[in-house]
């Protein structure tokens, strides 16, 4: 298996933490940077030392993705055991075991693992995952998600003690590993003033249902997809199974090949209708709750947000969806998301940066506001700091644009402001370790520091990475073994 360089330092980096004591890691690997690709890799590594492999995941389409993937990694596949209901690849014996959290979590006697490695884990802060990972005291438990986000703002540092970022979304597609999604909105969305939120934090599905499954609405994501996405293999993220229902019916109605997919379908039933979406034979496949996460087609070119939702995480995987390349077409670097759920205005696009803090995150107050702004013009969805529609050209008006250049310059500002606060800080922490540094040998204030800037600079004079070189050095056994601290005795001696 050939790995791309930043999934090379992926594994080199989990590597490192694990040498330094860390346990638990979660590794943060954006939809298309090949999470399974890396795991895998590590798995191999892993069992060519002997050792246990335990990989958990929650669906059948990623079990069956990470045993090809662990397969191609160089694991004889007569070493790779699998447990989910029904699976005729059972191998108790193996050193590698690919299981369905379901079938696992109701096993007396699970297997040995050296190393567990949890798919999608930004679930494993659920019982039956918590449960799980108590079983594995001495384990090394690694975590990969392409979304570390909660909706009841628990953060995933309640399991994992360090992370490692793989690479960000804008990385990936400047490498042309992923397309650039091009947002558009609507004007005409759903009402959702009388939609409460569930005990989980979104939207109530049944009165979400009843707020977006309106003909009009449905309507309008024909029209905007024949004005958009003409031709485009689609996939449709619906509210609930009849919206879902409805919105392939009514694609149908003006003649474009489309099909409906929910999980309560035969596995092959839903196999047979996604290979004819990966040969054009349907265009478009509405679904409900089932194609967010473990499936891949880079020929889908097209994501229909038909579903408003307060998960980041659900978000962020839909439009995923659509952002792999299609191999050998260099020329479609792009790929259209229509927004009929207003997701962009809710969470933002998900080319901005993000926020991967492992520690618990305040929920975002409804006054806040993204960073997008939409094209009266054609409805693109932009960062709010454009002054002309990269899409149509639209010019926005001299007082929009006045106040973009001062939010800009005022950012600007900040950025120093900010770096300058840190810069202060740093130059603290110099100061304070050079006079405990002092104290212990009798010397007098400031000696230590100016040991230090002769070897470094003037403290004042020193940039971010250059300081942090300085504590590096003031934390290091250098400084003492050339100044030891003198005791009694050697001053007897002397």
């Amino acid at each position: 298996m050939d790995l791309r360089t930043y999934q090379v330092n992926a594994v080199d980096r989990v590597r490192d933490c694990i040498r330094n004591g860390k346990k638990r890691v979660l590794c943060i690997a954006p939809t298309g940077a090949g999470k399974t690709v890396i795991f895998s890799q590590i798995t191999a590594e892993v069992t060519r030392r002997n050792k246990h492999v335990l990989i958990v995941a929650h669906r059948r389409e990623l079990i069956e993705q990470t045993y090809r993937k662990v397969c191609d990694a160089g694991v004889q596949s007569n070493n790779v055991g699998v447990i989910l209901s029904g699976d005729k690849r059972a191998n108790p014996h193996a050193k590698v075991q690919i299981a369905s959290i379901d079938t696992l979590r109701n096993r007396a006697q699970k297997p040995i693992a050296d190393v567990l490695i949890i798919d999608e884990c930004h679930r494993c802060l659920s019982a039956s995952y918590t449960k799980l990972i108590e079983q594995y005291p001495e384990s090394i438990v690694l975590g990969f998600t392409a979304t570390p986000w909660r909706l009841d703002g628990q953060g995933l540092g309640r399991i994992y003690q360090d992370k490692v970022i793989v690479s960000t979304v804008t990385d990936l597609i400047n490498d042309l590993y992923l397309v650039t999604p091009r947002v558009f909105s609507h004007p005409e969305t759903p009402d959702l003033s009388e939609v409460k939120t569930n005990a989980g934090g979104d939207y109530d599905p049944t009165a979400l249902a009843e707020a977006v499954d309106k003909a009009v609405l449905v309507g309008n994501i024909v029209d905007h997809w024949i004005k958009y996405a003409p031709g485009a293999r689609t996939i449709a993220f619906a509210a609930s199974v009849e919206h879902s229902k409805h919105i392939a019916q009514t694609f149908l109605d003006r003649g474009i090949p489309a099909e409906h997919l929910d999980g309560q379908m035969a596995l092959q039933k839903r196999e047979a209708i996604l290979e004819r979406l990966r040969t054009g034979e349907t265009l478009i496949v509405s679904n409900c709750g089932v194609l967010t996460e473990g499936f891949d087609c880079p020929a889908v070119k097209c994501a229909i947000l038909a579903r408003p939702t307060k998960s980041r995480t659900l978000y962020f995987q839909a439009v995923g969806r659509a952002m792999r390349p299609v191999p050998g077409a260099e020329s479609l670097r792009f790929c259209v998301v229509l927004d009929h759920a207003g997701c962009a205005h809710e969470h933002g696009l998900v080319t901005d940066p993000q926020d991967y803090s492992l520690e618990d995150r305040k929920k975002r107050n409804s006054a806040e506001k993204v960073s997008v702004k939409t094209c009266p013009n054609c409805y693109a969805v932009m960062v709010n700091t454009e002054t002309v529609c990269p899409n149509c050209g639209f010019l926005f008006e001299p007082a929009e644009i006045e106040r973009i250049i001062k939010e800009k310059e005022g950012e600007l500002r900040e950025i120093e402001a900010t770096k300058e606060r840190e810069l202060d800080k740093l130059r603290r922490v110099c100061v304070t370790k050079c006079r405990a540094f002092d104290k212990p040998r009798g010397w007098r204030w400031r000696e230590c520091q100016g040991v230090v800037e002769g070897k470094f600079g003037k403290f004042d004079n020193l940039n971010r990475e250059q300081l942090l070189k300085v504590i590096e050095y003031l934390d290091s056994d250098d400084l003492s073994r050339k100044f030891p601290v003198k005791t009694e005795a050697s001053n007897e001696t002397n």
